[in-house]
């Protein structure tokens, strides 16, 4: 008891200030932690363990409504042309997705805040939308659900501890200055020293964009090409999540939108372009066309970022040389070559990797999936694969032979 009185004694020495700071401050934290993201759709190939979890609670929650359909006598017969998606909840840790199956039953929510969309003109959404305006985003219906309670712990405590830090900074900054509008030398330190560091964010991405825009000016859509059309680049957000979260749209955020993937078609002017990506410090993923010069391997080191490669298909016709060089290019009994780089995912295909091949890239010492079609490898030797190295996903693509005309 008299804890509890203690405490209600220092909430009242409050300044009015500080309780205006944890009003914000707790709203803030409402609309980060709260409303949930759109994760995914039943449709996607999922990557990481989350994914995957959201992938299978949105396939269990089709299945269980498509059950439920066919008892009802009334119910109409477009019930199968359903649209599944999943709402991740949680900050730093999301520790809730719920699953929401879309049919007669239930529509999309209409989200109350958004502006045009900045890149409607080419085929994108007509409206760039305020999640946490969105019904559907807060979590109060679900088909199916999945919590974390470990998780939830986590952010309950970050952000208690965050509501503490600013609450506390703001009240001991006024006890100490002896007032609200009394400054000091520190003070007008801690100002300047604050806006140095966002200003210098600023011109830090403001700079990149520029860079990676070629005619000077950064533009809004998230993808465009190379003027040369040797490289296609594309874009995505790279700044805090909590920031997404609190503005419901990254498309508000366009300054922390950079260049995060590249295809490259390797040709003569392989080297140029190679050089050309160690300029985009947030590259991830890098696709190749006509494939990888071995020589290429050093320059991609420089590229602290990079995870993920798309090697392309390896078939009979598939080059020893890249075109038009003298150059080598990789072949699968040279995958090893790979652990000069730091890559968590790769994705190959063709008729010329087998078993031994595979096992080469699981060999990598950070690869963690492995995405795969049309190989030579038996389902028997995948089995037997996804036992020699757990910590790998082997992902098989549905073979593009399938696909093919007999005509």
């Amino acid at each position: 008891m008299r804890r509890m009185m203690t405490t209600l004694a220092m909430l009242k020495r409050l300044h009015w200030a500080t309780w205006t700071v944890l009003s914000f401050t707790l709203l803030a934290l409402l609309l980060i932690v709260v409303p949930g993201e759109y994760q995914a759709e039943g449709s996607i190939f999922p990557v990481t363990d989350w994914e995957q979890t959201c992938y299978q609670l949105c396939i269990d929650a089709r299945a269980k409504r498509q059950r439920a359909a066919e008892k009802e006598p009334d119910s109409p017969g477009f019930y199968m042309y359903t649209h599944t998606a999943a709402f991740s909840h949680g900050w730093p840790r999301p520790f809730l997705v719920r699953a929401l199956v879309y049919d007669y039953r239930r529509s999309k929510s209409k989200p109350w805040l958004g502006k045009k969309s900045s890149f409607a003109s080419w085929g994108g959404s007509l409206h760039h939308n305020v999640s946490w305006s969105n019904y559907d985003n807060w979590p109060l219906s679900t088909d199916g659900w999945l919590l974390r309670p470990w998780s939830l712990l986590l952010d309950v405590l970050v952000a208690t501890l965050v509501l503490i830090t600013a609450g506390g900074l703001v009240q001991w900054r006024i006890e100490s200055n002896g007032g609200l509008l009394r400054f000091k030398l520190t003070d007008m330190l801690a100002i300047v020293t604050l806006i140095g560091i966002g200003l210098g964010t600023f011109l830090y991405h403001d700079t990149l964009r520029l860079r990676e825009a070629f005619d000077g000016k950064p533009i809004a859509a998230p993808a465009f090409r190379s003027p040369d059309g040797g490289i296609t680049y594309g874009q995505s957000y790279q700044g805090p999540n909590w920031l997404r979260k609190l503005t419901g749209n990254q498309y508000f955020l366009p300054l922390l939108h950079h260049v995060d993937r590249a295809t490259v078609t390797v040709d003569d002017g392989w080297r140029d372009n190679f050089n050309r990506l160690r300029e985009y410090p947030y590259l991830k993923t890098l696709t190749t066309r006509f494939g990888l010069p071995v020589d290429a391997i050093p320059l991609l080191q420089d590229c602290p970022r990079l995870e993920e490669i798309h090697l392309g298909m390896y078939e009979l016709d598939t080059p020893l040389l890249v075109p038009g060089t003298k150059d080598r290019a990789l072949q699968p009994d040279d995958f090893s070559q790979l652990k000069a780089l730091r890559l968590k995912r790769v994705t190959v295909s063709g008729v010329f990797v087998q078993k031994k091949h595979l096992a080469l890239l699981a060999a990598l010492p950070t690869i963690r999936h492995i995405q795969f079609q049309s190989t030579s490898a038996t389902e028997k030797q995948i089995e037997e694969l996804r036992e020699e190295f757990p910590q790998v996903d082997f992902h098989e693509l549905p073979d593009i032979r399938m696909f093919l005309s007999p005509g």
